[in-house]
């Protein structure tokens, strides 16, 4: 018996595919038939800096990055054969800059 919160007869079994886009542009994504699994921990890790090249009467100007790392992990449910559990994760990670000045 596989150990799990929630309901434990929720299917997984295409919970790790990505269906193609139904629409011919193929930026419209699709949503996952069988794939409502319940998320058992999500995770992120971010660093990030700030770089002030230029302050004087006239202003200043301010460069910044950041860079996240965001995890899910999910509780198991029924999987392609009966009995084995499948548990789906997502990972993304995320690079973010910004350009700044400021009036004096």
């Amino acid at each position: 018996m596989i150990s799990r919160r929630g309901f434990p007869g929720v299917s997984e079994a295409t919970g790790q595919t990505e269906l193609p886009p139904t629409v011919n542009s193929g930026f419209t994504p699709t949503a996952l038939a069988n794939c409502t699994a319940d998320t058992r921990a999500l995770t992120e890790y971010t660093g990030g800096f700030w770089y002030r090249f230029y302050n004087g009467p006239r202003g200043r100007f301010q460069f910044g990055t950041q860079y996240s790392y965001i995890t899910r992990q999910t509780w198991s449910g029924t999987g392609f054969i009966k009995g084995v559990g499948v548990s789906p994760e997502g990972l993304d990670n995320m690079v973010m800059t910004s350009f700044r000045y400021y009036l004096p």
